[in-house]
């Protein structure tokens, strides 16, 4: 079992239908995707994008999806010098100038910069989510082996989870406080902020106010297939039951946003 977003999942799933895991519990209802940019650059509007340099982890799912994004909005990507970077190095290199925009999870671009001295009338936070790109996002995953050997034991598994973000979305301030006896460099201020963002913008959306943590729209989901599909010229196009499965969720009622 792992986290990972579902957009990559789509295009590991077309090419290797009977390797791929499957989503069993999707935490956010709109992906964190987003390019965090200089206004000392000039970018103020995604086109802006244009000429500039942009930095992005190697194989971090919102790099993957950014040519996904320029083609949504129109941006032309030999306009666009994309460069790649240790993960760990993204924002201390923008904070730096060698990246004019990096590409990431909003808040993990934002809170990084700013434990490095920016602040935020320095920066614009573009996300894909405001221009059209309506994608699932951080899910838990799990091997075909372990659904088959044993699916009980993975229904308790998420039902735990499930109890965990519950109490999360309660008290976020006193979950970000357990962090440091995980990480003792982690900085509570700083992981309650991030920690608040990703629930406001990312898992307590008004989607998951009407239907529940963790409910996925099937229409939605072979929507973000079709566009993903489309985009990567992928050899086909998995099912929706190739990707998620709702069969381990615990009743609706134990996962209503609190």
């Amino acid at each position: 079992m792992g986290i990972a977003d579902i957009s990559p999942l789509i295009q590991f799933a077309a090419a290797n239908p009977d390797k791929a895991p499957r989503a069993v519990y999707v935490v956010q209802d709109l992906a964190q995707y987003a390019v965090m940019g200089s206004k000392k650059a000039g970018i103020e509007k995604p086109l802006d994008l244009a000429g500039k340099s942009v930095g992005g982890g190697t194989g971090e799912a919102a790099f993957v999806i950014f040519p996904l994004f320029a083609q949504k909005i129109g941006l032309d990507l030999s306009k666009v010098d994309l460069k790649r970077a240790d993960v760990r190095l993204r924002e201390t290199m923008f904070v730096h100038g060698d990246f004019q925009a990096v590409v990431g999870f909003d808040a993990t671009l934002w809170i990084n910069a700013k434990a490095q001295g920016m602040t935020r009338d320095q920066i614009t936070m573009i996300n894909y989510g405001d221009y059209g790109l309506q994608l699932y996002g951080a899910s838990v995953l799990v091997s075909h082996d372990f659904i088959a050997r044993d699916p009980e034991g993975l229904r308790r598994f998420v039902a735990a989870i499930n109890t965990a973000w519950i109490a999360t979305l309660k008290d976020p301030p006193r979950i970000a406080a357990m962090l440091p006896s995980a990480d003792p460099l982690l900085k509570v201020d700083l992981e309650t902020e991030r920690l608040q963002a990703i629930i406001q913008g990312h898992v307590d959306t008004p989607g998951s106010r009407k239907t529940g943590l963790a409910t996925v729209d099937r229409q939605r989901m072979q929507a973000q297939i079709d566009t993903v599909a489309a985009a990567f010229e992928l050899p086909r196009k998995p099912a929706v039951d190739e990707i998620y499965t709702d069969k381990f969720l615990p009743p609706a009622a134990q996962r209503v946003v609190p």
